[in-house]
């Protein structure tokens, strides 16, 4: 038993150590994009980019898909780092569009 100890302490230690190390489940959610003032919404390529730069620049935020059609934004990001309202301000400081939560996605097991 005692030799069995030797082995198993340091494989429990290693374990317990890298399972804080291990990421967390990301944060999942879709925005609607709106236009300000004039600005009816997103209507071309520059308008997308506009929008994928401004969320892309928040510190932890992972992945940006901006969908033209569907007039929204699905942004995976860190949710110890990054809250909802910073990745609607993001939007809202580029003077040109809005941003609202149109939901958030689950993880598995969530």
């Amino acid at each position: 038993m005692k030799h069995l100890s030797v082995f198993l302490i340091p494989i429990l230690t290693c374990l317990l150590v890298f399972s804080f190390a291990l990421p967390r489940d990301p944060g999942k959610v879709v925005l609607t994009i709106e236009g300000k003032g004039e600005i009816k919404g997103m209507v071309c390529a520059g308008c997308k980019r506009t929008v994928e730069n401004a969320l892309k620049k928040v510190e932890g935020v992972h992945q940006v898909a901006v969908d033209l059609k569907e007039q929204e934004a699905r942004v995976e990001f860190d949710p110890e780092r990054v809250k909802e309202k910073d990745l609607i301000k993001a939007v809202e400081e580029t003077k040109i569009f809005t941003a609202k939560v149109k939901k958030r996605i689950k993880q598995k097991g969530s």
